[in-house]
């Protein structure tokens, strides 16, 4: 009996062990996934998403790529404080993400900017829904504890089409409409045209450009 009562405990700790390690590993995955403050999914989790899709895609097919940043969002930091910020990631991204159609993904880029996937959007659609997102989000004032102050965000958008041959020019273009938005003063959404000349064949951008994301 002694010997059984062994067995069973000694399975019982085995048990324990295997899931101790696999939430361990499932919360590793979380945090690989996801974006642990706004639920978004991680960078490497999007891209991935986007170099999966951007392997499928042919011609014909609608695909929107959108970036936004939130405005002058380091003062916010400074003024108000760290929490305030993360507070303010995590209320305007529920925000934005309830206009966000069925199938979009959104996810963090990085510090404060964030990007949008979408499919099977038109061109007409995609600028309402996107000055819908920008509108909702500077509709509300912010109220953290007490301490009040508005929040703005600019947007960048783009469509994909052949001339576009990897995930990279596809950013960069995006990322080249959201200067647009924020040269152009911020708090609005700007949506690539398709004549416009792809942004790797444009003028670098000067420090005092680059300084707008701040």
């Amino acid at each position: 009996t002694y010997q059984g009562n062994d067995a069973i405990s000694a399975y019982c700790r085995d048990l324990r062990e295997l899931v101790q390690t696999i939430e361990q590993n499932t919360g590793l995955k979380q945090l690989a996934y996801y974006d642990s403050l706004t639920g978004t999914s991680s960078r490497v989790a999007f891209m991935q998403s986007l170099k999966l899709r951007f392997r499928q895609l042919k011609n014909g097919d609608a695909l929107a790529l959108v970036m936004l940043d939130f405005d002058n969002f380091k003062n916010i930091n400074d003024t108000y404080g760290h929490q305030a910020g993360d507070a303010t990631l995590r209320n305007k991204i529920s925000q934005i993400r309830s206009v966000l159609p069925d199938g979009a993904q959104l996810g963090r880029y990085g510090g404060d900017e964030f990007i949008i996937l979408m499919e099977n959007i038109n061109w007409e659609d995609l600028n309402l829904l996107m000055k819908k997102v920008v509108e909702k989000v500077s509709g509300t004032i912010m109220d953290t504890g007490g301490v009040v102050f508005p929040v703005t965000i600019s947007a960048g958008g783009v469509f994909w089409d052949p001339s576009c041959l990897n995930c990279e020019q596809l950013l960069n273009r995006a990322d080249n409409a959201l200067y647009d938005a924020k040269r152009n003063g911020r708090n609005r959404f700007v949506l690539l045209d398709r004549r416009r000349r792809a942004p790797e064949e444009a003028t670098e951008l000067t420090r005092h450009d680059k300084s707008l994301l701040l």
